[in-house]
């Protein structure tokens, strides 16, 4: 069944829809633009999410747009080769696969569509600047760590992040997928759950769900970030975050599940890093 919260969601991707079809229609360059449904303006508005030049796996983009295999495979087909919206290459891990992204005429677009949304005067995200989420693309790392957690776990910056201070906007917003790495191919959806009651119970009113890591799974994804980057994990401290011995061995365990996705270098350094925060007797 669906929720009042999925109805606004749903009501709200159709307005934006509606101002993108709009911005489309203005770019005079491609007037077979005017013709787009909105499951394409719906694509156009996942990838826009992304990084500019940021590939996304197309499996990815399917997941999110709810619609039948043989209408996703239409769109796909007319935004790349009558728009030229989007860009598509075959994936370099897995032949059979295709990633997808903006071409320079979709994000003109975009750009378009952003301000006719602004003139128009309608929020832009989730509220105060939260951007929307799915399952698959939630708040995670520093930012999931500033909501509060009933076990008294992770950062205190909460009004910095969500609302901002002193003049200095809220966020930025880390968002798997988009802003870091994506590890539901590691740790699937495990600790990843609508946090809009406690968004709410800070004064925060949301009238769509915002999924979000919880702590351990929100360090997990750092320290997977760190490590897949290449770089160390010293400037973590887990007990600044954990400071209780049974929350640190539950990280701990969760951060064992990403270690055979790891390369050898990247696991010695977890591991020391491990043994350095003492999370090996945790």
């Amino acid at each position: 069944m669906e929720t009042q919260g999925q109805t606004v969601h749903q009501e709200s991707l159709s307005k934006q829809a509606a101002f993108f079809e709009a911005g489309v229609r203005g770019l005079s360059a491609k007037p077979v633009m005017d013709d787009l449904k909105v499951t394409e303006l719906k694509m156009l508005l996942l990838l826009a999410r992304f990084k500019p030049g940021y590939w996304v796996a197309l499996e990815s983009i399917r997941n999110e747009v709810p619609v039948s295999l043989s209408t996703f495979s239409r769109s796909i087909s007319k935004l790349s080769e009558r728009c030229s919206l989007i860009s598509l290459r075959k994936s370099s891990l897995n032949a059979k696969h295709k990633e997808i992204r903006l071409s320079s005429l979709g994000r003109a677009a975009v750009k378009h569509f952003a301000s006719q949304l602004r003139s128009a005067g309608e929020p832009n995200g989730a509220g105060v600047g939260i951007p929307q989420t799915t399952k698959n693309r939630y708040l995670t790392g520093a930012t999931a760590l500033n909501i509060p957690s009933k076990e008294g776990t992770g950062d205190w910056h909460f009004i910095e992040v969500f609302q901002g201070t002193h003049g200095r906007t809220a966020g930025p917003f880390q968002v798997a997928g988009i802003d870091m790495p994506d590890t539901t191919s590691i740790l699937g959806l495990e600790e990843v759950e609508d946090r809009s009651a406690d968004l709410v119970r800070c004064g925060l009113e949301q009238s769509y769900p915002v999924f979000a890591a919880s702590h351990y799974r929100a360090m997990t994804d750092l320290v997977y970030a760190r490590l897949h980057d290449g770089k160390g994990l010293d400037s973590y401290r887990v007990d600044d975050w954990f400071p209780v011995n049974e929350d640190q061995q539950k990280l701990r365990e969760m951060l064992k599940k990403i270690e055979p996705s790891l390369s050898t270098s990247a696991s010695k350094e977890l591991y020391r890093w491990i043994k350095e925060q003492h999370l090996e007797s945790a």
